[in-house]
């Protein structure tokens, strides 16, 4: 089985999709913490000539200590509507609007309480409307406990490898675990390309 694990970014990029058609399946990793400024609850749309805007799902806390999988969103704001009249007046004379916008304003209109569903959510839409069948699944307790492993100074899992394959990078350590507890054979990676 190839796997991919990745954080649930808000409308990802093309190379985002392109990883998930290229796995077996796919893990949205939620149990770490979010990263302000980040990509998990903010995007770019570009302004019909201009420069591109950010567009933004407003949330509840924004603290770097706050697990991915417990930000709330802050639908007090207006900001759905918002951002589908934002995309529609930017993008309605692009080719191929009318098949697409409803995907986006459904997506975008959801009664999502918490950012990682909304983003898995929008995610599979996007997935099913390009025919991707790819599985994707957001990380469980499981994962969670492995991060609290992680975390610890001489934790089970670090050991292991420290000593076994003599790795002491927690980012490869965590996707090796993964890999591991679901059984992959292949572990697919991709680099978001760099905008200059």
């Amino acid at each position: 089985m190839k796997l991919a694990i990745f954080q649930p970014y808000f409308f990802p990029y093309l190379g985002y999709f392109q990883l998930i058609s290229a796995v077996d399946k796919f893990i949205l990793y939620d149990c770490l913490n979010y990263i302000r400024q980040g990509w998990v609850n903010r995007n770019r749309l570009l302004r019909v000539n201009s420069q591109p805007v950010y567009f933004v799902v407003p949330i509840r806390e924004q603290s770097s200590y706050t697990k991915i999988r417990k930000i709330l969103i802050d639908n007090q704001t207006n900001w759905r509507r918002k951002t589908c009249k934002q995309i529609e007046m930017n993008y309605r004379r692009s080719p191929f609007f009318n098949e697409v916008y409803p995907l986006v304003e459904k997506a975008l209109t959801g009664k999502e309480e918490y950012l990682t569903a909304l983003n898995g959510a929008a995610m599979r839409a996007v997935c099913s409307f390009l025919e991707i069948p790819t599985e994707i699944v957001t990380s469980d307790s499981e994962y969670e406990a492995l991060e609290i492993e992680l975390g610890k100074s001489a934790s089970d899992a670090k050991t292991f490898y420290l000593r076994q394959q003599q790795l002491d990078d927690i980012k490869t350590i965590r996707v090796l675990e993964i890999c591991r507890k679901e059984g992959a054979d292949l572990y697919q990676c991709h680099r978001r390309p760099e905008f200059v």
